[in-house]
């Protein structure tokens, strides 16, 4: 009894779909991207979600030299200043000289723990 061969075809067409399956513990599988595995240990620093909802810590990237390595991220800055609309009116009371030199009164508006923004009043230091 002969066994029959599979069309050559078929053959090749596998041959060809084996080659588009990489290991991905070894290499990413999308081209210009890294894995962790690419960049080596990671470091022991934590991965932290910043306060614009970015991902700041460590991250395995692709460098100008084409490598991966890790690469640690910055959170970026809070935009901290109050808009003269969040602040309203600066308070009618004048600012002071204290005994010690510095000057109380009203300070800059500010915004709070809370992330209201609401107008300062120094003391004079006792």
């Amino acid at each position: 009894m002969s066994r029959r061969r599979p069309p050559l075809s078929i053959v090749a067409l596998l041959s060809l779909v084996g080659c588009y399956f990489v290991d991905p513990s070894v290499t990413s599988p999308i081209p210009g991207e890294c894995n962790e595995a690419e960049c080596g240990p990671a470091p022991g620093a934590p991965n932290i979600e910043c306060d614009d909802g970015s991902i700041g810590g460590p991250s395995c990237e692709r460098n100008q030299d084409d490598q991966c390595a890790w690469v640690i991220r910055e959170c970026p800055e809070a935009d901290d200043e109050c808009t003269p609309q969040e602040c309203g009116p600066a308070p009618a009371a004048p600012n002071f000289l204290c005994d010690d030199g510095s000057v109380g009164g009203p300070g800059p508006c500010v915004r709070n723990d809370d992330g209201v923004c609401a107008w300062t009043f120094r003391d004079c230091p006792p």
